[in-house]
């Protein structure tokens, strides 16, 4: 398939309610990851893991080109994450990401 455009980070897409682009380079240069604004889904792709039903950052055993990406989602408030690979985590997430985030 042809790209005909580009997404560009903080662009909302007119869909679902509304869709926020989040430019996450983790282990790629292009990664994205999209907020739906409602009903407060983050689909994070690669950018963090679900492991033993616990929402983490990026999966340490993949490549890593660029520093983590928590500032992006340490503001928002999002019920679930959906992981690439990894599984949904279910739990209100606002809090875990946050933690995600560090200090600041």
């Amino acid at each position: 398939m042809k790209v005909t455009r580009h997404l560009v980070d903080g662009e909302r897409l007119p869909l679902c309610g509304g869709v926020r682009v989040v430019h996450t380079p983790e282990h790629t240069p292009g990664h994205l990851s999209l907020f739906l604004e409602l009903p407060s889904i983050l689909i994070s792709g690669d950018a963090l893991v679900v492991v033993e039903g616990q929402l983490q950052g990026h999966d340490p055993s993949s490549p890593r080109t660029y520093p983590p990406p928590w500032p992006p989602y340490a503001s928002w408030r999002a019920d679930v994450v959906v992981c690439y690979q990894d599984g949904v985590y279910g739990h209100p997430a606002t809090a875990r990401l946050r933690e995600l985030a560090g200090p600041g």
